[in-house]
């Protein structure tokens, strides 16, 4: 479930629009399948907002270069997406409604904590329909079908393992710190209301993934793992965080400009280097994510060159 959804968040760069009038503008097509201008609409408001919440700013109108970056990638991206689509299809793979159900919840859900009618504002800002989403993650999750399908062979060795290990001593290295875990929530009404829990004695971990809006550590019960001077934080949680004892809990909650924290201490940690053995599955499965990822784009790039493609597109 969750590496789908987080295959969404990517994939908001990298999957086609799927509801169009069919008087629209055909702009496009791959093997006789026509791609148009509603559908590149749709999906370049995608792309777009995309852009803004991962770099923290809104796109500039007058930037000229970078709406052209965003227009090519869009263009690029419905292509490769219809193809996925028609070899998912030839394939015989197939997403069940249950599938794009749980997902849909979960992003209303995701989406409603961030802002109120946060999933009403959402499906406006990117002209989408609910319709129009399902359609989205149907895409999605067709997408990591046909990836798990193609790389399903793919496999790291043992000596691949080691070798990284071995050449790359300062990945493996822990700076000394202290263990730190936060909730982190829009209000300071909400904050208090859940710190008044954990001081109570609720679990701190589960408190986080019920509550926090923090995708990073959310799922790790809100982990941020050991900080110290050198951690590249907002100076108010840091200065917050470094100055609670092992086990404490912050008395108040923590203002930035991300929201409301409550932050939990840990144990202190020595510097250290980690351990063949601590990190051995941890390097296998990062190697075989980039393996794979890597085998599935040359995979995609392979059927982009066996395609009929036809760009239609005006003054392009």
């Amino acid at each position: 479930m969750k590496r789908v959804l987080a295959a969404f968040c990517v994939l908001l760069l990298f999957t086609a629009g799927c509801s169009a009038d069919k008087g629209n503008q055909v702009i496009a097509e791959v093997n006789g399948v026509q791609i148009t201008q509603a559908q590149f609409d749709q999906r370049y408001a995608l792309v777009k907002d995309n852009y803004e919440m991962s770099q923290n700013i809104p796109v500039d109108e007058n930037d000229t270069q970078l709406k052209q970056n965003l227009e090519e990638t869009t263009f690029n991206n419905l292509i490769i997406m219809e193809l996925i689509r028609q070899d998912a299809s030839k394939r015989g793979l197939k997403v069940s409604d249950a599938e794009i159900n749980e997902n849909v919840a979960y992003i209303k859900e995701m989406k409603d904590q961030q802002q109120q009618d946060g999933y009403k504002q959402f499906l406006k800002q990117t002209g989408m329909s609910e319709k129009d989403l399902q359609g989205e993650i149907r895409l999605t999750l067709l997408s990591s079908k046909l990836a798990e399908e193609v790389t399903k062979d793919i496999q790291v060795t043992d000596e691949e393992v080691q070798k990284y290990y071995e050449e790359n001593p300062s990945l493996f290295e822990q700076p000394g710190g202290i263990e730190i875990s936060h909730i982190l929530v829009k209000d300071e009404k909400a904050a208090r209301a859940i710190l008044e829990k954990a001081q109570a004695g609720e679990d701190f971990a589960e408190l986080a993934r019920k509550h926090s809006l923090d995708p990073g550590s959310k799922e790790q019960g809100g982990e941020l793992g050991p900080i110290n001077e050198d951690a590249d934080l907002v100076p108010e949680f840091k200065k917050a965080a470094l100055a609670l004892k092992p086990g404490e809990i912050s008395p108040q909650p923590i203002k930035s400009d991300y929201g409301f924290h409550i932050i939990k201490a840990g144990e202190r940690i020595e510097a250290s280097r980690q351990s063949f053995e601590e990190v051995e599955d941890q390097v296998r499965f990062s190697l075989e994510r980039d393996k794979k990822a890597h085998h599935f784009d040359q995979y995609l790039k392979e059927l982009q060159d066996k395609a009929k493609i036809k760009d239609l597109r005006k003054n392009k």
